[in-house]
Parts: structure tokens; sequence; C-alpha cells
């Protein structure tokens, strides 16, 4: 048994009959963490694992690589698992911005060609495709349903969208649906799969931005007809600040230009003085240059905790928090968006009632040591599995109480 400091808890892990489970156990005295859908508290693996590469350098120099063990391999191995899929179609970048910009910049967009989005989009969905106007492509932006609409009652502010308002926007000239899979301020997830089924019908490549949902919610590109995706690091992967990860799916790589060029991008490798335009066709296409061997070392043990676990269990202990919370909280107080079961997400997105404000309501927990996200007035719960039940309870008595 290895116990495992993590953040408000101790991981105490223990194997039985083979299998791998994880008790949660309250760790008094620390903060209650909440955000997972901000910037998360870095697993201690994660950590462990960076330290151990600063260390190599800080001692070695260029001899770290005498007796090294390259970090970025066993990064596409833990996120290829985590995806359901082989190391070649997974690329190391430092964040979800870098991801999308490569893959907008590079593809082959004609004048009147259309990109499908969501009004109300995280920048790093929405700028890299606004800027490809500038070659006379279209951006289509499906207008918002406010969460009055999605989840009832009256209640506005940017909500999400339902399938019917993708199959109207889309024409003959779409070529992308690129999406969050779940929006930053709602916590709306749309329908992965129903979506990517659609798109693929219609020859459309599905691009989407999984920031607030990788690491939290299970996503199988290949099966969901996926053609690339990007994501943070640091949110609900709980690895640190400055690294990502991409997925492409071969057919949909073939089609991208290469926008960033460098030593690592070609065959040759460390041949520096051979030029020959010979760059990888695998998801090393978009690893131009020199990665970051501390972000990528601790990003892979923050996957490979996760993989441990199983993304599944993740996804159930979610849920079950969730439950938890919301069976707690006062709604007379507090007006809680929710969603249809398939378009729910790790993210509790609660409107304050009355005078009280997201901020407000932000600044008093953190001053008993509780970890929410106040964003475009929402509170913002997003517990994990690194959460205990004690956790929900002490977080919802305390938010009552305001």
């Amino acid at each position: 048994m290895r116990m495992i400091q993590s953040g408000n808890t101790i991981m105490q892990w223990e194997h039985n009959l083979g299998m791998t489970k994880l008790r949660v156990l309250e760790n008094r005295g620390m903060s209650i963490f909440l955000n997972h859908c901000g910037v998360s508290r870095m697993l201690p693996a994660a950590a462990e694992a960076a330290s151990t590469q600063i260390r190599l350098q800080a001692e070695k120099g260029s001899l770290m690589f005498q007796d090294w063990v390259e970090p970025l391999n066993h990064f596409k191995t833990q996120g290829a698992t985590l995806l359901g899929t082989t190391p070649d179609n997974v690329s190391y970048v430092r964040n979800t911005s870098e991801g999308l910009s490569l893959l907008a910049s590079g593809y082959p967009l004609q004048p009147g060609d259309e990109i499908l989005s969501y009004v109300h989009e995280y920048p790093a969905n929405h700028y890299p495709w606004k800027i490809q106007e500038g070659r006379g492509a279209r951006l289509v932006l499906i207008q918002n349903r406010s969460h009055g609409e999605l989840c009832g009652g009256s209640l506005a502010g940017p909500g999400g969208f339902r399938f019917e308002d993708i199959e109207s926007k889309v024409t003959d000239r779409t070529r992308i649906v690129a999406l969050s899979h779940v929006q930053f301020t709602s916590g709306f997830a749309f329908e992965l799969k129903r979506v990517g089924d659609f798109c693929k019908a219609r020859n459309i490549d599905l691009i989407v931005d999984c920031a607030q949902s990788l690491g939290a919610l299970e996503i199988i590109p290949e099966q969901m007809n996926i053609a690339a995706l990007a994501a943070s690091g640091w949110k609900w992967l709980m690895g640190p600040v400055g690294t990502g990860l991409m997925y492409t799916a071969p057919g949909f790589r073939e089609r991208i230009k290469i926008v960033f060029a460098g030593a690592d991008l070609m065959v040759q490798g460390m041949d520096y003085l051979n030029h020959t335009w010979n760059p990888h066709t695998d998801a090393r296409k978009f690893e131009y240059s020199t990665h970051d061997f501390v972000g990528t070392a601790a990003l892979a043990a923050s996957m490979k905790s996760a993989n441990e676990f199983g993304i599944k269990r993740i996804q159930e202990v979610g849920r079950k928090l969730r439950d938890l919370f919301l069976s707690r909280l006062d709604q007379s107080k507090y007006s809680p968006l929710i969603f249809a079961a398939e378009n729910q997400s790790g993210i509790i997105s609660l409107v304050p009632g009355g005078a009280l404000q997201a901020d407000e309501v932000g600044r008093k927990l953190a001053a008993q040591g509780i970890v929410v996200a106040p964003r475009a007035g929402f509170v913002r719960i997003a517990p994990h599995y690194t959460n205990s039940e004690a956790d929900i309870v002490v977080a919802s008595d305390a938010l009552n109480a305001i």
C-alpha cells in the first residue's frame, strides 16, 4: 500500500484481488479544492516526475541524456491509453490554443468554406477559426440557448445548444464543426458521438476542444468520429500549467499543412546539417521543436494515475459527488443548471439568488478554505475523483450558510 498526498485528500491505494481501489479520506486543516475546471492542484506523482527531470538537468546538463528515459514516449503511451488510441496519434502541445491554431492554420480551407462553432466558445476555440476569415473562409456561429431554455425555468445567460441547432446551420460548404465538448461557463456538454456520426456522414471534420472534459469524461475519438481534439493538462488531468495534448486521426492529419517547422519535425532528427524536407507523418508532425521535458514527464504521470484508476470509474465518482452536492444544496438560494443526462459534465454551475454575486460567494468560500470557480456570473463547482464525500458535505453546508 502506498499513501499519496493530494491537495485536500490522502489517496490510499489498496490492491485487493488484483483490483486497484481508491479510498479518499479527509485531510483536516487543508483547503477543499473544487476548482478542477480551472487550474487544478498538481498530482503528487506529477510533481515528483517534474522534480526528477529538473534535477537531472541541474546535475548533469547535456549529460542527462546518457541515462535518460525519454518522457515524451511515456506521455504518448499514457495519452493513447486515456483516449483508446495508439501513441502515433498523440501529440504534445503547450495548451489547447496551440493545438487548435496548428490545425486551423494548416487546414485546406478554400474561399467560401464554412467553419461552424458556438457563439460563447472559450477564446482558444474561437480566435484560431476567426483568423481563417482572412483566407476567405466563413465562421458561422450557433446562437445561444439560455440555460432557462435547456434546463427549464426563466434563467438567462450562456447555456448551450441543441443538436438541431447544428443540423440547421450545416450547408454544403461546411468543412469543420469546431466545438468545446464542455462549455466552460455553464458546464453544458454536447453529445460527441451523435455529432461525430452526423459529421462523418456529411464528410465534415469534427474538431473538439476537450479542455473541460479530458480526464473527467470518457472520450474515445475513433469510436466517436472525432477528427481531432486538443486539451490542456492542468484542469481535469491535474498536470502542470503549460502542458497539453492533441489527438489527430491519420486521414485527417494527412490533409493538414505544416505551418510550424523545426529540427524535431524531421525524420533525420539530430542530423542537423541534413536539410532534406522529410517530416514525420504521425503525430510528431505537430511537434516541431524541443518539447518541455519537465511538462511531458509530469503530465504523463498525471495521466498514468487517471488510467490506473480508470476513466469510467472517474466519471462515475464525479457523478456521485455531483448528485450528493445537489441533494444538499439549498436551491432556494442557488439555481443549479441541471441539463439532460446526455449533456451533463463534471461542472456544476450555480446562479446565486437575490443580491448574491458569484464573485462574492467565491471570496466567502475561499475565506473558509473552499476553492471554487466564479465565472461569468456562475459559481462553478467542479469535484473530481480526488475529492471525498466529506469535502462535498462541508462545501455545500458552507455555501448554504452564505
